[in-house]
């Protein structure tokens, strides 16, 4: 299992599922509906993160905010080669040598954000092969970093990196998930992307 979701389009989101929704964030297999944003050179999620989109190694794939209303956004990118994958829908899809998810949260106060951050990183934990766990500094915050293994065999991913982190009222979430076509260097990957991140503070 990957730790990243589906919203998919035209989806009828009620208030009543978001608990639901963000367990399957981190339960759901590897696989989503794209929406093509026309490739803007900065991706924007609330009011307070965006991503310098301007590397030609990714590919954006998705960028939601069907949860708004909520205070959740969702973007995904690809990098690598892609292939041909059937997923658990039956759908065929793109999917990328490694793939990056991000989920960011706004909330009323830092409380709930560290409430939601925990859970994501609990989820994390349950669900993955955990091999390393660490801190590392990220938009001037300490957040934890794991590295693992995929244990689930039906997954088309092998190995991630995940950042979970509280940023004031507001948690984020990013995975680097690959697959063993991935000629690049995960950590590396991370590093890279996490640099075009940035967090406005109110």
């Amino acid at each position: 299992m990957t730790m990243l979701y589906m919203i998919k389009e035209g989806s009828n989101l009620k208030a009543k599922h978001i608990p639901i929704i963000l367990l399957v964030i981190l339960l759901v297999s590897g696989c989503f509906i794209s929406r093509q944003n026309n490739n803007p050179s900065v991706v924007k999620l609330g009011s307070h993160f965006s991503v310098d989109n301007t590397s030609e190694s990714r590919v954006l794939l998705s960028n939601v905010d069907a949860l708004a209303a909520s205070g959740l956004y969702y973007a995904a990118w690809g990098t690598g080669g892609k292939t041909p994958y059937e997923n658990s829908d039956g759908e065929t899809i793109d999917l990328y040598d490694a793939q990056i998810y991000l989920l960011f949260g706004e909330y009323n106060d830092s409380g709930t954000a560290a409430e939601n951050m925990q859970s994501w990183l609990d989820a994390g934990r349950t669900n993955y092969e955990v091999i390393r766990e660490d801190e590392i500094q990220f938009c001037g915050q300490v957040c934890m970093r794991l590295t693992y293994r995929f244990p689930d065999t039906d997954s088309p991913y092998t190995n991630g990196i995940s950042i979970f982190g509280v940023l004031d009222n507001n948690a984020v979430c990013i995975e680097l998930t690959c697959r063993d076509t991935f000629a690049g260097d995960p950590q590396a990957a991370m590093d890279e992307f996490l640099d075009c991140c940035t967090y406005a503070a109110d």
